[in-house]
């Protein structure tokens, strides 16, 4: 028979063990939905834990290839209560292709920082593509249009537009606006959204700009 100490030991270390491999990745979605060579892309990782509070310890990406490859660690609790939560990932600016994001989940028990259990406890790819600017030749460094004023409370006058395609992201690369053929002047109302950093990104003749906007 086994003692009673030892008994306890193992079934604490069996109770480690299957809880750290019972974490999972639910999902992986990414925005935008048909990114572009000119795109900051972010990647947002469902996970599902069975017990809280499953609070990152680490987490990373790096490029090797045509792959990305992510990872992070949680650490979980003793408590059986479910922890949903989602890791978000940003890949700057890729060259055409198509490319693969390779996600790996490491748990560990005891509040953070932890040590990741031996095994990995999950790991999904997601297949996603990079598409070029059809026709587009030069990136102009300083840009062609007018933005006033800069930082504003949510107000920008666009200036010298010229058969101007207009796309506006927010910082987590939502596309919150495309306005194509766009000439003269455009007040660009971003009052309804929360203060902040938003991005303008402007296609005309063939070249292409990229500006930062303020929301004060």
């Amino acid at each position: 028979t086994i003692p009673m100490k030892k008994l306890v030991i193992i079934t604490l270390l069996l109770f480690k063990l299957s809880n750290v491999l019972s974490q999972s990745i639910s999902n992986i979605s990414y925005t935008p939905s048909n990114p572009t060579t000119i795109d900051t892309i972010y990647f947002y990782v469902d996970l599902m834990f069975p017990s809280s509070d499953c609070p990152i310890s680490n987490t990373g990406s790096s490029i090797v290839g045509q792959t990305v490859i992510a990872s992070s660690l949680h650490c979980v609790g003793m408590l059986a209560t479910p922890c949903n939560t989602t890791d978000t990932f940003m890949v700057l600016p890729l060259a055409s292709g198509n490319y693969t994001f390779d996600m790996t989940l490491s748990s560990g028990s005891g509040p953070a920082p932890c040590t990741p259990g031996i095994v990995a406890s999950d790991n999904l790819s997601q297949s996603f593509t990079v598409s070029s600017l059809t026709g587009l030749t030069n990136e102009i460094e300083n840009g062609t249009i007018r933005i006033s004023p800069n930082p504003s409370n949510g107000v920008f006058i666009l200036s010298d537009l010229k058969n101007t395609n207009l796309l506006v992201y927010d910082i987590l690369g939502n596309e919150l606006l495309n306005l194509k053929n766009m000439n003269q002047k455009y007040k660009l109302d971003l009052t309804n959204y929360p203060k902040g950093i938003f991005f303008l990104k402007t296609i005309t003749n063939r070249e292409y700009s990229s500006y930062r906007l303020i929301k004060k």
